[in-house]
């Protein structure tokens, strides 16, 4: 055999291989297709469609009910929570595991739109805020019309406003840098003024002052340590900072615990006192120690007692007692 013929015969021998592998293939693409059919009628056979139909999967259990129903599989009744109508075949809505029928649903559980006082349907966009519902479209700035759904906004009495309406007619300004306090940024009001959170800062150090503690002092604000240390008069006894309240006598400060007898030690504040030079004293010591003795009775003449002044004459000079 020559060479011309041995050439023939692979050609030949190759050809019945490349048939019988596409032989193959194709058998295998048709037990696929017949799998695939298969599928269809099972599931045409459940549930009434094949998956080529796009049904919403709210439906699916409808047409499943209908189904088990008239194969006499399910006996209990489906009805609405309601209405008692039956739901084979429809649509519906479960509100705490009770089915209701969309007319149903929409009259008993349905929200109302703040705006419009309409119904919002089972099949409206819903928005809400604040335990406040309203449809979509109503969701809107009451001064420009502008919608919100999408957009910063806050509220003004009941109305709903974007942030630019706000800004130009109910926002206020900063007192420090006179720029406005956008809506639902942190802010600080004292008297009828209004901060940024970080604009209201201590006189003293130039620190926020935030939620802590502050002091006013004329058009000023300080942080407690800063007014403590440089603003705050200082008492006269123990030389600290009067934060709150204290008693002056004297041109002089002191705390009310500060300020007592320099006899026995008792507190003065709210008492009776007097003083010999620059010392306070209560009533008790005053009297024991300073105070001169009357001449008739020997007892303190302090002039805190409940006596009235005795008027004599400009000059005695002779008392005649006549029997």
């Amino acid at each position: 055999m020559n060479s011309s013929q041995g050439k023939e015969k692979k050609r030949q021998s190759e050809r019945k291989t490349r048939g019988g592998e596409e032989d193959k293939g194709a058998g295998l693409e048709r037990e696929r297709e017949r799998e695939r059919e298969r599928e269809r009628e099972r599931e045409k056979e459940r549930f009434g469609f094949t998956h080529h139909r796009r049904i919403k999967r709210e439906h699916l259990h409808a047409l499943l009910l209908r189904k088990e129903r008239k194969n006499n599989i399910m006996s209990d009744r489906f009805d609405c929570k309601n209405c008692n109508e039956s739901l084979y075949g429809r649509k519906y809505i479960q509100v705490e595991d009770n089915p209701h029928c969309i007319p149903c649903y929409d009259r008993l559980h349905a929200n109302t739109c703040q705006q419009c006082k309409e119904i919002i349907g089972h099949n409206a966009k819903e928005l809400f805020y604040e335990n406040r519902h309203y449809h979509e479209h109503c969701f809107r700035c009451f001064r420009c019309d502008r919608s919100l759904a999408d957009e910063p906004f806050t509220i003004q009495g009941d109305a709903l406003v974007c942030s630019d309406c706000f800004c130009n007619e109910f926002s206020s300004k900063c007192v420090a840098c006179d720029k406005t306090v956008m809506p639902g940024s942190k802010m600080l009001e004292y008297g009828d003024a209004t901060w940024h959170e970080d604009c209201f800062v201590c006189h003293g150090c130039e620190k926020p002052i935030g939620a802590e503690a502050f002091i006013p002092d004329k058009s000023n604000y300080y942080c407690v340590p800063c007014y403590e240390g440089r603003v705050a008069p200082q008492c006269s006894l123990c030389k600290k900072a009067l934060t709150k309240g204290g008693v002056t006598y004297k041109d002089k400060v002191w705390h009310k615990e500060c300020f007592c007898c320099s006899g026995c030690k008792a507190s003065l504040a709210g008492q009776s006192f007097t003083s010999q030079g620059e010392s306070p004293y209560c009533v008790k010591c005053f009297s024991s120690l300073y105070a001169k003795k009357c001449a008739g009775c020997n007892t303190a003449i302090t002039g805190f007692g409940d006596g009235k002044p005795v008027v004599l004459p400009r000059k005695v000079r002779n008392v005649t007692v006549e029997q």
